[in-house]
């Protein structure tokens, strides 16, 4: 069922993230050779992880959140291999072992569809400073990044993207702030 990309929204708003996951799939004959990851990329929050996948043939990242990470529809696609959840966090939150969301910018265009989940891409600004992107149009599916922070001309040209901002407010108790660009 879809979920509304406000309820991603609130979910980066309230929820910690403590790792970054992408599946892998390895052949059993070759294990020496390095697995390959799928095209999609989870956010492992304090409840369940959160999805981003590509859909509308990479113009559009669909955010889903599931109470937890379900190998088997991988194992179902590729009888036979060895399906490998990978974590790599480490590569994009620094030395924090959870972190917390001050700010998402995301992109929309008119593949979007917000009632849907869909936008065109995010970046997540995390309270430590780094920053997490995630970009659909990526030929395996989604890719995830990091990025100095978005220039405001990433909006200009012939393309239709219009660019959001939302701040995600401390919660009770917790005292952190936006990063200063």
């Amino acid at each position: 069922m879809p979920q509304p990309w406000s309820r991603t929204v609130d979910l980066l708003g309230r929820e910690r993230i403590h790792d970054i996951v992408v599946v892998a799939i390895q052949d059993p004959k070759a294990p020496e050779e390095p697995a390959d990851p799928m095209g999609e990329v989870y956010l492992r929050l304090d409840h369940g992880y959160l999805r981003f996948s590509s859909v509308n043939g990479h113009g559009g990242l669909l955010a889903e959140h599931l109470g937890a990470l379900d190998l088997q529809s991988y194992r179902d696609e590729f009888p036979g291999n060895v399906v490998i959840p990978v974590r790599v966090g480490n590569h994009f939150m620094g030395e924090a072992w959870e972190t917390r969301c001050v700010r998402i910018e995301y992109l929309t265009n008119e593949e979007s569809d917000l009632d849907q989940g869909i936008v065109r891409s995010v970046e997540l600004v995390l309270e430590y400073g780094h920053r997490i992107v995630l970009d659909p149009m990526y030929t395996w599916g989604v890719r995830v990044g990091n990025t100095d922070p978005w220039p405001d001309a990433i909006t200009e040209g012939p393309w239709t993207f219009q660019r959001h901002s939302v701040d995600c407010p401390p919660p009770p108790g917790a005292a952190h702030g936006v990063p200063k660009d």
